[in-house]
Parts: C-alpha cells; sequence; structure tokens
C-alpha cells in the first residue's frame, strides 16, 4: 500500500507522530519530542509544518486517509462480497494499536474527537453499503456493520489480553454467527 518513503518527507514525520501517539500518547506530540525521534532539527520539521497544532491536525486527516478512505476507496461496492472479504483483509492489517491511541487522544481533544466520529460513521456507511448489497435490509446491515466493528474495535483494546490466533477465532466466530441466520 505504501511505497518507501523519504527520511526527511512529510510522511515521514507523520509516521513519527503516529509512532509517537501510539506509543506515549498526545502529550508526546512535541516539537522536541518529534525532532529528536527523527533525529532531525526544528528547520527540518517547519520546512513541512508551519505550526505543531497545523501537524496535529494534519497527523488526524493523515490518519482518516491511511486508515479509512483508502481501504474505503480500495473496496468498491460494486461486488459487496469480495469487498466485505477484502475491506476485512486490509482492516486486519492495520495497525489496531492506533485506534486505540486516537479514541484515547479524543477523549481530551474536540477536534480529534469530531474526526474519530466522523471516520466512524464512513467506516459505518460503507461496511452498511456492502452488506446491504449482500441483501441485508438497511436496519440489519447497519446493526452487523456496528457489531462487527465494535467487535474489531475491542479487540484492539484488548490486544495485551488476547493473541493474535484468539483474536482471528473470535472474529471469525461473530462472523459465522452474524450471518449464519440469513
Amino acid at each position: 500500500m505504501a511505497m518507501a518513503m523519504a527520511k526527511d518527507s512529510r510522511e515521514s514525520w507523520l509516521e513519527t507522530g503516529m509512532e509517537l501517539l501510539t506509543e506515549d500518547g498526545p502529550s508526546s506530540l512535541t516539537l522536541d519530542r518529534l525532532c529528536q525521534t527523527k533525529g532531525k532539527t526544528k528547520g527540518s520539521f517547519y520546512h513541512h509544518f508551519s505550526t505543531v497544532g497545523a501537524f496535529t491536525k494534519e497527523l488526524t486527516s493523515y490518519w482518516r486517509q491511511r486508515h479509512t478512505q483508502d481501504l474505503i476507496d480500495l473496496t468498491p461496492t460494486d461486488d459487496p462480497t469480495s469487498s466485505i472479504q477484502a475491506l476485512r483483509k486490509l482492516s486486519g492489517r492495520l495497525p489496531l494499536e492506533r485506534e486505540v491511541a486516537f479514541r484515547s487522544w479524543a477523549r481530551h481533544d474536540l477536534e480529534v474527537a469530531q474526526a474519530v466520529r466522523e471516520v466512524d460513521l464512513a467506516r459505518m456507511d460503507h461496511l452498511g453499503r456492502l452488506l446491504e448489497g449482500q441483501g441485508y435490509p438497511p436496519t440489519e446491515a447497519r446493526a452487523i456493520a456496528w457489531l462487527e466493528y465494535a467487535a474489531l474495535l475491542g479487540m484492539a483494546q484488548l490486544h495485551d489480553s488476547i493473541t493474535d490466533d484468539e483474536r482471528r477465532h473470535a472474529y471469525r466466530y461473530l462472523e459465522r454467527r452474524l450471518h449464519h441466520e440469513r
């Protein structure tokens, strides 16, 4: 999905921000910490971003693009069944710790909270449309979408308590149960 990025590229700074946010929370998104982590100067940072506030705003947009819009774009609605399978595979490859980090940040930042709400709704709209394309009535499609999404996010919260195999098994079981009575 991503090509190799230059060490001092805008995307490289954003990825560093993602790592810091995930590891140490939003308080780690300071100019000094970003520059120290990258081994770059403040001038290098300011070459790409006008302020730390502009950086954090762009970091939120970057997360939204990479973790939502890119997946939606890669799973069009013309073949709902294969699109759902592709969406599940793509979302399974995402570092779910980032979901946890953004949701934690959103509890203390209104702009991030709004972005998280928008991401949730965009994801639900897309998955709901795919499920409707499989023949589910709109209300049922939306309920199934929310249940699957809640399970995915819940598993992300439990990352220290559940193995990857247990998570995959539980999620596959839920999928079978949700789609069994069709």
